[in-house]
């Protein structure tokens, strides 16, 4: 469990680590439950029973991603939100990504018809949605431009100093993609992609601020030291 917890909960005492006095009572519970909902208080497995944890309230942490929250948030709602309850952008955003990843599974399908048509009546809508697609798909390409960048440096991480001309190879980008003009060569060209990089590092320290401390999965995590940024844990990412 101690794995799982946030590092500001844990203290060293000793020589061994525990959880600091003042966190203890948010620690989640192990309870065994079986399918009728029986609970079992000595913790004891039966027959049929499955591990469960209880979380007391407020939400602090989730055991999954490793989000944290603070003590002032105290608002559970907008921590375990559903998707009917979110913003109606997000929600149209995110059905409609899982919508066309599965189209683009069926083998029966022809790629030309491997495509979600949407019909709204108000041009403002449609203006909000159209942003929302794009500022979604450009975070996602980000940050599997970093993910990716990492994985491949392996242990020794990768510096700061070389950190967005690695994102940038990560891309993979088609020149005509993000160049004015796909025709100019040499210096020119040089100069757009240095541009591209640029822009790059930006976004990635800028976007970094809201996740570089959170679980990228269940296994898997990214945190930034002086020099470099380090990739640990088990497993792959899909």
């Amino acid at each position: 469990m101690l794995n799982k917890l946030p590092e500001d909960w844990i203290e060293e005492h000793n020589g061994e680590l525990r959880v600091r006095s003042g966190q203890r009572k948010h620690v989640p519970k192990t309870f065994q439950v079986t399918p009728l909902g029986q609970v079992s208080d000595n913790g004891i497995a039966s027959e049929g029973s499955l591990p469960m944890q209880f979380i007391t309230t407020p939400f602090r942490f989730s055991l999954h991603c490793g989000v944290t929250y603070g003590s002032r948030q105290s608002s559970d709602f907008a921590k375990l939100t559903e998707l009917s309850s979110g913003g109606r952008s997000t929600d149209t955003t995110i059905l409609s990504l899982s919508l066309i990843r599965n189209l683009c599974k069926d083998p029966e399908l022809l790629p030309k018809a491997q495509k979600l048509l949407s019909f709204t009546d108000n041009r403002q809508d449609a203006s909000l949605q159209a942003g929302h697609f794009n500022d979604f798909v450009e975070i996602a390409l980000l940050r599997s431009a970093l993910y990716r960048a990492v994985q491949q440096a392996g242990e020794t991480g990768i510096t700061h100093e070389v950190l967005p001309q690695r994102a940038f190879q990560a891309l993979e980008l088609e020149f005509a993609l993000y160049a004015i003009d796909p025709e100019v060569r040499f210096a020119q060209k040089a100069e757009t992609e240095r541009a591209l990089r640029e822009v790059l590092g930006y976004r990635i320290y800028r976007d970094s601020k809201t996740w570089m401390a959170h679980y990228l999965s269940e296994s898997r995590a990214m945190w930034f030291t002086r020099n470099s940024l380090h990739i640990i844990g088990r497993g792959v990412c899909g």
